[in-house]
């Protein structure tokens, strides 16, 4: 597809705004329910590559605790390299600014995989206790926000 000048872009308000979108009517839903304290927007809480590599040792210990696989993050090369929990050899590397997954072999992709998923979504949980800590100093204001975003920490949904 071309270059379109007509083509509609996100509104206002949302952290997409003035950006070209395929779906208009959803950021505009996205941002009426956003206002109005309604509904969990899981995309506000979306981990940047910043995010992920940050986790340092708490991403390495989420991703312990996922995959039972041990991990090294590499802040200079924003590389996490994943190992083997009993030999310690290398199984595979994610590139977190591509999201390119390299791995020695075909059969630790699902694993290598699994890790990166936990890794982002222990982000994503840091992400929402970030927020909530801000909606905690207005308590009234917040409370139906601060139960939905409490409620998604200890559900996952």
């Amino acid at each position: 597809m071309g270059y379109n000048p007509n083509q509609p872009r996100d509104p206002e308000g949302v952290p997409t705004g003035g950006q070209w979108t395929g779906d208009q009517l959803n950021a505009i839903e996205k941002a009426a329910r956003k206002a109005a304290g309604l509904g969990l927007i899981k995309s506000d809480f979306k981990p940047t590559e910043r995010d992920i590599i940050a986790m340092g040792s708490e991403g390495e210990k989420a991703i312990r605790k996922a995959t039972g696989l041990d991990a090294a993050i590499n802040r200079d090369t924003e590389t996490i390299n994943i190992f083997h929990q009993v030999t310690g050899r290398q199984m595979g590397a994610i590139h977190v600014g591509s999201g390119r997954i390299e791995v020695v072999k075909d059969i630790f992709r699902e694993k290598v995989s699994r890790a990166y998923r936990a890794i982002k979504k222990a982000a994503e949980i840091k992400n929402i206790k970030m927020r909530l800590d801000r909606l905690k100093h207005y308590p009234g204001k917040n409370s139906g926000r601060i139960k939905e975003l409490e409620k998604y920490i200890s559900t996952g949904s």
